[in-house]
């Protein structure tokens, strides 16, 4: 099917490299492609990332990588940065300069340093090694994408330089991918995490991914529970990691939810007043609603006798009062004294 386009109804225009459509938009991200769009209509060589970020709805760190990402295909060219030949339109292999050099000890933990791969040496790597190329087969399977070299080089520094197996590497990915943080920035981070707490063996890895699995699942329930919309917040997220240590329900949470919003004028769920409460049932054993109404209800008794006993004090002041003014006006009466 052949559509016209009527071109009269655009307004202004701005120039995109044409390299950038005949040959990078395959393997360029959506995120890529926008931040690109972005920098080439502001007609401006000044570039800044919180603003891409703001624009874009991503991260500023995303934002960054983006820009960096078009630098690396020589489309861009940054003051201050060795510029890289454009590549070729047969040939649409990113060219990635070497920013740091690569170390590779899987003995020692590894330091930050940026580690970037020519095309020519990933394409190498994989038809020597095996198990990179299946890593790199796995890595589209799990992230259900085609992936680039810019994700291929990531995915060989796990390998390489951390020392991650591939069955630790695609339990990862796998992981990320759930839950909807599958950006090779964000994987490098997560894995970043596990070296420095000894995660590496595909054992450990299974373990922490099922923690990491359960935890979220908790989480979810329990916003979804306590009607919190908006993304976790680190103050949130302590307080349910606590609450999921501690054994509690998700349901035992919601009721104590309901009795912060009864206890609050805002008519507001407050978190810092259900902690103790949650804390006070775990300390006292109590792992069902049931049980925590019932322990109210046996509270309650104590607290009516003793609103019957200041009820019947009350009176009893109240008559002693009374009999005491009649006696008094009783007094006044026989000796002829008008009040």
């Amino acid at each position: 099917m052949i559509y016209r386009v009527d071109i009269t109804r655009w307004g202004a225009f701005f120039s995109v490299p044409l390299s950038v459509a005949q040959t990078h938009l395959k393997l360029s991200s959506g995120e890529q492609i926008k931040a690109l769009l972005y920098i080439l209509s502001q007609g401006t060589p000044m570039v800044d990332c919180d603003e891409i970020a703001r624009t874009l709805g991503i991260s500023a760190e995303a934002a960054e990588e983006c820009v960096l990402y078009w630098h690396s295909l020589g489309v861009l060219s940054i003051e201050g940065k060795k510029q890289t030949a454009p590549a070729a339109a047969e040939n649409p292999c990113v060219e990635i300069q070497a920013e740091a050099k690569r170390t590779i000890n899987k003995e020692s933990k590894p330091q930050k340093a940026v580690i970037k791969y020519q095309s020519s040496e990933l394409n190498r790597l994989a038809e020597e090694n095996g198990e990179i190329k299946e890593l790199f087969h796995q890595a589209q399977a799990s992230l259900c994408r085609p992936i680039n070299y810019s994700d291929m080089g990531c995915l060989t520094k796990l390998y390489e330089y951390y020392g991650f197996p591939v069955a630790t590497i695609v339990m990862l990915l796998d992981y990320c991918h759930s839950i909807h943080k599958d950006n090779m920035a964000y994987i490098e981070k997560v894995a970043d995490s596990w070296y420095n707490d000894g995660i590496t063996d595909p054992k450990d890895a299974d373990i922490k991914v099922k923690y990491l699995m359960e935890y979220h699942s908790f989480e979810n329930e329990v916003k979804r529970l306590l009607g919190l919309k908006a993304k976790t917040t680190a103050k949130q997220a302590a307080f349910f990691e606590e609450w999921k240590s501690l054994g509690l329900s998700p349901e035992l949470i919601e009721y104590a939810g309901e009795i912060s919003i009864d206890k609050s004028d805002k008519h507001n769920i407050s978190l810092e007043y259900m902690d103790p409460i949650l804390k006070r049932w775990a300390l006292e054993n109590i792992a069902s609603v049931e049980e925590a109404k019932k322990q109210d209800n046996d509270k309650k008794p104590a607290a009516s006798r003793s609103g019957r006993s200041n009820n019947k004090n009350s009176k009893e002041k109240a008559d002693a009062k009374s009999r005491y003014t009649d006696d008094v006006e009783k007094w006044l009466a026989r000796h002829g004294i008008e009040e």
